[in-house]
């Protein structure tokens, strides 16, 4: 597979299973801070853990591993930065990706610094306003799902509440797949800070966030370079990714 393809859906997987573990049951996910909504006036910096196994469409062939260390970072505005550093099956050299969430504008850019590419995709269903600080699990128990309260746990200078949520979405051959989720989130601060998933032999996923600070980073950190390239997106067919080169222009930066 060509790298910018593999790298593009590399870096689909993730963001894929973390809707799948908070945004099935509708619009928003039963979770604050891991919906679709911009968090506003809630800034935070923190180290990124996070660890995937998916079945293989193959299955012959064994489950795709990926280790994706890194950094997230969020402003007053909402706008969310990652930096993952993605190794996939062991492989010696990680791919390193940008995402970019910007609510306000409806977009996600996804970043690829070693081609000097990015992909402009939108973010549907974006809501700026007043985030829930309660749960809300109606979606879940009204499809027959069950939410089991953990109490509180300390994150370091976080105080999370853990919920256990079990309940199925739709699989392959539209047969129903059990998934069971694990939240901890600093309903005050907004922050799911740990995230575990699973279903079956089908994927699970380990996400936690680490070394979290609250505090407002530099805007200059959500600026695209210019000299990044739009991309066309890889073709079902096995086609290459290959730059947008209709436009010459350098992409804007993203607004401050």
């Amino acid at each position: 597979m060509p790298i910018a393809r593999r790298t593009f859906f590399a870096a689909l997987l993730p963001l894929a299973l973390i809707s799948v573990a908070s945004a099935q049951v509708g619009s928003t996910s039963p979770i604050p801070g891991m919906d679709r909504q911009c968090v506003l006036n809630h800034p935070f910096r923190a180290d990124l853990v996070m660890a995937m196994v998916g079945q293989n469409s193959d299955a012959k062939k064994a489950p795709t591993e990926i280790g994706v260390p890194g950094e997230i970072v969020r402003d007053s505005e909402g706008r969310q930065k990652i930096v993952m550093k993605m190794t996939i099956d062991g492989a010696k050299e990680p791919l390193v990706l940008i995402m970019m969430f910007e609510p306000p504008e409806g977009k996600v850019r996804m970043l690829m610094p070693s081609s000097k590419l990015m992909k402009t995709m939108d973010l549907p269903q974006v809501h700026c306003g007043p985030v829930p600080t309660e749960p809300d699990f109606s979606g879940i128990t009204k499809q027959g799902g069950t939410v089991t309260a953990l109490g509180t746990k300390e994150f370091g200078e976080l105080r999370a509440n853990g919920y256990k949520i079990e309940t199925e979405v739709p699989g392959k051959d539209a047969k129903p797949q059990k998934v069971e989720m694990e939240f901890w989130t600093d309903l005050a601060q907004v922050i799911p800070v740990s995230v575990t998933a699973k279903s079956g032999t089908a994927f699970s996923l380990d996400m936690e966030f680490t070394n979290v600070k609250l505090v407002e980073p530099s805007a200059d950190e959500f600026k695209v370079p210019e000299d990044y390239r739009e991309m066309v997106l890889p073709l079902p067919n096995g086609a290459s990714a290959t730059p947008d080169t209709k436009s010459a222009a350098p992409t804007p930066a993203a607004p401050q």
